[in-house]
């Protein structure tokens, strides 16, 4: 049988489990191996379409759970057979129970900050490519402009590396551990989730509020608390 994967954990029990729909409108519900329960939905096709519904279906459970536990959420579309599932819970058991310690009691939250300086930068860049490209360029405007290109993306990089390392030192205080997401080439927003403590959540943000007042010329986005999607391997 196929099912659709929702989260692991080991902080759930049976008659602690609160009936709710998840995709497809079919029932959650638990499977139980080695210590570590799985939260699945019976799903007979091989992948599920990226619909609102669906995202959102997903997300209802992972947060129902994650208000009563703590958890390993899989990514939205895990499709796999049950009894494969429970092979790779007894596989990995050490590895599971470790992941599980690492976020026990924890939520994700996530800031993005973008990088006004460059963003001027990069558009006026994208500006000149364009205008090179209603004409026949030479080989060596062409060659030109692509150092132009490599020269901005690694001003980019370094400056957002040294951001994350900044906002990275001025939030450990509070966060447990922290994943910067690597920035894909031209991107002036850095992404960072950081690992907190449920009864630390308060803390961290005051401390990212004093963090967003010493650079004001940086623009944040922040959100959470969320399940720790980017702290779980366990779709690797």
């Amino acid at each position: 049988m196929r099912v659709y994967a929702y989260c692991l954990s080991d902080e759930i029990e049976e008659g602690e489990f609160e009936v709710i729909s998840g995709v497809a409108g079919a029932t959650a519900r638990l499977i139980e191996t080695e210590g570590i329960v799985s939260v699945v939905s019976n799903f007979p096709e091989n992948s599920i379409a990226v619909t609102r519904e669906n995202v959102l279906a997903h997300e209802r459970v992972v947060r129902n759970i994650f208000r009563k536990a703590s958890l390993l959420p899989f990514r939205f579309g895990t499709v796999i057979a049950d009894a494969r599932l429970l092979d790779f819970i007894s596989s990995q058991k050490s590895t599971l129970s470790d992941q599980l310690e690492r976020v026990r009691g924890s939520v994700e939250m996530s800031v993005k900050v973008v990088l006004p300086d460059e963003v001027n930068a990069s558009e006026a860049l994208q500006t000149k490519s364009g205008e090179e490209e209603d004409r026949t360029v030479s080989g060596t405007e062409y060659l030109k402009r692509k150092r132009r290109e490599i020269l901005v993306d690694e001003e980019i990089r370094e400056r957002a590396g040294e951001t994350a390392r900044w906002l990275t030192e001025k939030l450990q205080g509070a966060a447990s551990d922290s994943v910067v997401t690597a920035l894909p080439s031209g991107s002036t927003v850095l992404a960072i989730s950081f690992l907190v403590r449920r009864e630390r959540a308060d803390e961290y943000r005051k401390l990212l509020n004093r963090a967003r007042a010493e650079r004001p010329g940086l623009h944040f986005l922040t959100s959470g608390p969320w399940p720790p999607y980017s702290f779980s391997n366990i779709n690797s």
